[in-house]
């Protein structure tokens, strides 16, 4: 097992983006599942979505789905609405009501939670089609117009969503209301820092100016991921392949490159890099504005 440093040391923006958690003196926002709002893979989706009692009760529900039993998946239906109405917008929950009507053979039913579903954020077309659970509505018009109306993304990760601090982040990273069902995160962010060795007042406000003139532009450039040994990339690097797959599939350009900063490109979009530190002048890159 991989040794964890701790150190009492940590950064203004990592306490503010964890704050309920850090006013509490919860240790939880130390582990490496703490941050809900982060786009974890699907396998997580429909497997995760509560803790403690509550994801008892809702395993105990996906069990009474694979059986042939009326009576243990009117159980399972009974649970499930009774998830859905205290967590709406919860897609473990509207999905899993989509199998369980499928399996009692209510084709009407189905169909209405698959399409709630595909409101709420469904986006797996073949994943759909190939859930062996709902085999019985497969056939149906209504049903087959539904599914063709499904975004065909991979079943690789969770549906993307805006962010809001009012929000109460499950752990699947979908939306649930029950209160400790899930955790609510601050964004940092510092405009500018006049005093003692920051900007002027003058600097600060251009920049702001520069910000707001590049918003929308959607400029051309490249997405850059640095794959060094420093930690700070070994332990993103899982993920670099597949942000490269759907910044293409999105019409971006972005490589994977050994140096800890882009060199020489005057057009860079974004970068993750691995290191304490770099000057970026020294790079010769430079980010393009917008």
């Amino acid at each position: 097992m991989p040794r964890k440093l701790y150190l009492p040391n940590a950064s203004i923006t990592s306490m503010t983006y964890f704050a309920a958690a850090v006013l509490k003196d919860d240790p939880g926002y130390m582990t490496l599942q703490s941050n809900s709002y982060y786009r974890m893979p699907a396998s997580l989706l429909l497997t995760r979505p509560f803790v403690g009692k509550a994801q008892e009760i809702y395993q105990e529900a996906v069990d009474g789905l694979e059986g042939d039993e009326e009576e243990a998946l009117k159980k399972s239906e009974a649970i499930f609405l009774a998830l859905a109405k205290a967590n709406p917008r919860q897609l473990a929950v509207t999905y899993r009501l989509v199998q369980c009507y499928a399996r009692l053979g209510n084709k009407r039913k189905a169909t209405e939670w698959l399409t709630r579903a595909l409101r709420t954020g469904w986006q797996y077309r073949q994943y759909t089609r190939d859930d062996e659970l709902l085999a019985s509505v497969k056939d149906d018009p209504l049903w087959q117009g539904i599914v063709q109306r499904i975004p065909n993304e991979d079943f690789e990760f969770i549906p993307t969503m805006g962010f809001r601090n009012r929000y109460q982040y499950s752990p699947n990273g979908m939306l649930n209301m029950i209160p400790g069902q899930g955790n609510r995160f601050f964004l940092s962010t510092t405009l500018a820092v006049t005093r003692n060795y920051g900007t002027t007042e003058k600097e600060a406000l251009a920049q702001i100016r520069r910000t707001v003139a590049a918003d929308g532009m959607n400029p051309l450039g490249t997405f850059f991921f640095t794959d060094t040994s420093d930690v700070r990339a070994r332990t993103r690097k899982p993920n670099f392949a597949a942000a490269v797959k759907r910044l293409t599939a999105m019409g971006f350009e972005a490589k994977i490159v050994k140096d800890k900063l882009p060199k020489d490109n005057r057009s860079v979009l974004g970068a993750t890099v691995g290191t304490p530190s770099f000057s970026w002048l020294k790079s010769g890159s430079r980010f393009v504005p917008g």
